[in-house]
């Protein structure tokens, strides 16, 4: 009975909690002393996990405003390319021309500021992540991958991962990582598909004693038949649920942190060779298919599929780029080997062609920057995408304004002083300088020149540009949380007399504010749902 009461207590005591008004910040006040610099990082591939695909720095546009500002060879061969370059602060990281070797490269210089060891070969597609302080490198240890943590300061290994997919699997670190609140994500393939799975791993490191501590998965999964891999495989996070998808085509929602799968699709177009793209918007999973198909599905609260929703398109034959959405309209990739598909613009609503662009043939992912989008301008924005033959990078703009019947804006924007096969998604750094690498096992970094620098620094203007960029939206949501805290990032970036130019500055800790409270609101209905699960009805009198 005491027990019973106690609960009863906790459930009025979090219903009264819900009920009570939260203080609002008075305006031109710092909501917290949260660090926002690292909400200007590119952490893995296609950059942050929540805003997938979009970055706001201010890049190049034109091709008499960028120049190569350094080339540095450290892959060649397929056991030893570099591997998708992610940046952490003022560094880069990437893997090095031998084997087993991590680096920190400066931004600035492209020269390998530090270099530590690691087990293993990175392969020539391997897409590696940082979070919690840490970096996280899927690598080939004999004939399985395995995934080992470092400390991103230090260099030092912390712990490795049990291998991910069955013990006789045979598997390439070919999936990226996705890592989100204290957990990772990737997968495993072989070069058919047919044997990996897909895994989630706690980043904690439990024995601070050792370096070679093996963690044991939260959880694997593998499709119940048929094609087993992920190849090339990069999850979203929906909700409370993380959405992937393989060579099985079929799309998977599973529990963040336990081994429960809420809902399965299989989408019946081949596999999925890119990554799963979520749009807040319309509520829909996008995902492209080696069949050349685009699909979308919507998801419902309770982390299950609307069946009654799935709409796609076939855009060409074997599409291996990764889609991704802005204001309604979805941009996916298309060509390279063994495929002739275009560069296409697509209603994220209807899955109708708007335009295709047949000259552009790239497997890369194309990364949007919103640097330049305004409500005047149709919310313009610039698109990012490297050609798969000769590594030339390209730059597509578009807007709201452009339709089937205005001819596309897209030029190519630089070429590199080494050309060769590229597949590569570029990474972007706050100031606008732009990262890839081609066959030939050069990385480049691109960027204004010198006569250009100032184009690619962030002004009071721009951030009020970004600020009415979110209210666009609607009313604020936990799905904006990300962007909006880039915008502090930002904000707390300019100078002080900068700072004052800002005209939108209540209405972002207006927003920042409804975050938090937002945040507040679902731990105390967590909290909520956590009591009711553990009260038993029958254990409730009138007495009570």
């Amino acid at each position: 009975m005491k027990r019973t009461k106690r609960l009863l207590s906790a459930v009025l005591a979090a219903a009264m909690a819900l009920s009570l008004p939260f203080t609002a910040l008075a305006a031109g006040s710092n909501t917290s002393a949260e660090d926002y610099g690292s909400y200007l990082d590119f952490p893995q591939f296609r950059g942050a996990t929540m805003l997938q695909g979009v970055v706001d720095s201010k890049t190049p546009t034109s091709a008499d405003e960028i120049e190569e500002k350094w080339k540095n060879k450290y892959g060649g061969g397929a056991w030893s390319y570099c591997g998708t370059p992610i940046i952490v602060g003022d560094y880069m990281y990437t893997m090095g021309t031998s084997a087993g070797t991590l680096n920190r490269i400066s931004l600035a210089t492209g020269e390998a500021l530090k270099s530590v060891s690691c087990e293993g070969g990175s392969q020539f597609f391997s897409m590696m992540g940082y979070g919690d302080g840490k970096l996280f490198l899927p690598r080939q240890v004999g004939s399985q991958v395995v995934v080992y943590a470092y400390d991103e300061q230090t260099m030092e290994m912390l712990w490795k991962s049990e291998p991910i997919g069955a013990p006789e699997d045979s598997t390439q670190p070919l999936s990226a990582v996705t890592y989100y609140e204290g957990y990772i994500y990737v997968g495993a393939s072989n070069g058919n598909g047919d044997a990996g799975a897909y895994a989630c791993f706690s980043t904690k490191d439990e024995d601070l004693s050792k370096t070679d501590e093996v963690k044991q998965a939260v959880w694997q999964y593998s499709p119940e038949s048929g094609q087993k891999g992920y190849y090339w495989s990069q999850g979203a996070i929906v909700n409370n649920a993380i959405v992937f998808g393989g060579d099985a085509s079929e799309l998977v929602i599973h529990s963040l942190t336990d081994d429960t799968v809420y809902d399965r699709y299989d989408l019946g177009k081949g596999a999925i060779r890119s990554a799963v793209h979520y749009d807040a918007e319309t509520g829909r999973v996008f995902a492209a298919t080696k069949d050349g198909y685009l699909c979308s599905i919507k998801i419902n609260g309770d982390n299950t599929f609307d069946k009654s929703s799935v709409k796609s398109i076939q855009l060409g034959n074997n599409i291996t780029s990764s889609p991704v959405v802005f204001k309604g309209r979805v941009y996916v990739g298309g060509g390279g080997q063994g495929s002739a598909a275009p560069f296409s613009v697509v209603d994220a609503e209807t899955l109708d062609v708007i335009y295709q662009i047949d000259s552009i043939q790239t497997q890369s992912s194309p990364i949007i920057s919103t640097a330049n989008a305004t409500e005047e301008n149709g919310w313009k924005v610039n698109l990012y995408v490297t050609d798969y033959k000769t590594s030339v990078l390209y730059r597509i703009t578009d807007s709201q304004n452009q339709t089937a019947q205005s001819e596309p804006d897209y030029i190519t924007l630089v070429t590199p002083s080494v050309t060769q096969y590229c597949t590569q998604t570029v990474a972007m750094d706050p100031d606008g300088n732009i990262y890839f690498y081609n066959d030939s096992g050069n990385m480049f970094a691109f960027g204004f020149n010198e006569d250009n620098v100032q184009k690619g620094v962030y002004t009071a203007q721009d951030v009020d540009n970004s600020i009415r960029l979110a209210e666009s939206g609607g009313a604020v949501t936990l799905n904006d949380e990300f962007a909006v805290k880039r915008i502090k990032a930002r904000y707390d970036a300019l100078s002080t007399a900068e700072q004052a130019k800002v005209t939108g500055l209540d209405e972002l800790n207006a927003m920042l504010a409804r975050i938090d409270e937002l945040k507040d609101e679902n731990a105390v209905i967590a909290e909520l749902n956590e009591t009711l699960q553990d009260l038993v009805v029958a254990d409730v009198t009138l007495a009570d």
